[in-house]
């Protein structure tokens, strides 16, 4: 409930799309935003929390893909735009004079960020994530868990464990 109304009353970055990727001023947003996330809402993370392990985590959000997404579902819109004017400079963004203009060099960064090409990026309509190994995936799982818990949520099959005891192997698990 905590993380939904942090995203309801914190996620509101009108304009983003118009903002240059690479900046950074946009990194230190996503740094403070996944700071939110560590120690706010359901998680309540150590600060050395791997940003990997926090971005797989249910009902989490990487600030930085999402930004990354709307911008480039504002270029698609403008790239298929009936207005002339704003078809022709779009195109001219993106294609011509790329690092010269943010929607081209946003179109860039994001081809370099996710690994893959201007036009599938640009003709494809999916929402792109980057991808994770298993071993963080696995460990997100085994945070999960373990912040559930914790919590109260669930219970282990042993009373072997303390809550000291599970606050300690959360520990283990960010680091």
């Amino acid at each position: 409930m905590k993380t939904r109304l942090l995203r309801a009353y914190c996620f509101s970055f009108y304009g983003c799309e118009l903002q240059d990727l690479s900046n950074l001023h946009v990194q230190s947003l996503c740094v403070a935003w996944r700071q939110a996330l560590r120690r706010t809402g359901i998680w309540k993370l150590p600060y050395n929390c791997h940003t990997a392990i926090l971005e797989r985590l249910p009902r989490t959000v990487s600030l930085f893909d999402s930004l990354c997404n709307r911008s480039l579902n504002f270029v698609r819109k403008c790239l298929n735009c009936d207005n002339i004017l704003v078809n022709f400079v779009s195109r001219h963004a993106v294609f011509y004079s790329r690092t010269c203009s943010v929607m081209g060099r946003n179109v860039q960064y994001f081809c370099e960020r996710f690994g893959a090409c201007s036009l599938d990026v640009i003709d494809s309509s999916k929402q792109w994530k980057r991808m994770a190994d298993e071993g963080i995936v696995s460990c997100a799982g085994m945070i999960q868990e373990l912040v559930m818990v914790r919590d109260g949520l669930l219970c282990m099959s042993t009373d072997d464990f303390t809550h000291n005891d599970v606050l300690a192997l959360i520990d283990l698990c960010v680091d």
